[in-house]
């Protein structure tokens, strides 16, 4: 973004490899999304980059209403269901 423009920050190599297809030692240095939500809540509460540019009463009812979102989907008999019914758009 614009801080590692400004800092001159150095881009990481480009990755022309199928992830899938990768192996033992050379996955392992591959550095992967969450798989969850649950994972990228607790990334996104130890994030510096967030906490930075995001104001704290923000972050923190973004996070609670993520938290609800989660339990909200555990507890419900179809949890792809729920998820659908809370991520697709409203017409």
């Amino acid at each position: 973004g614009l801080e590692g423009i400004e800092k001159k920050y150095a881009l990481r190599p480009p990755m022309d490899t199928n992830v899938y297809q990768m192996e033992g030692d050379r996955l392992k240095q591959v550095e992967m999304l969450p798989k969850t939500l649950e994972e990228a809540i607790g990334l996104a509460e130890k994030s510096e980059f967030l906490h930075k540019y995001v104001p704290d009463r923000m972050m923190q009812a973004f996070l609670a209403q993520q938290r609800e979102d989660c339990a909200y989907c555990a507890q419900a008999s179809d949890p792809a269901e729920a998820e659908h019914k809370l991520y697709s758009l409203r017409v």
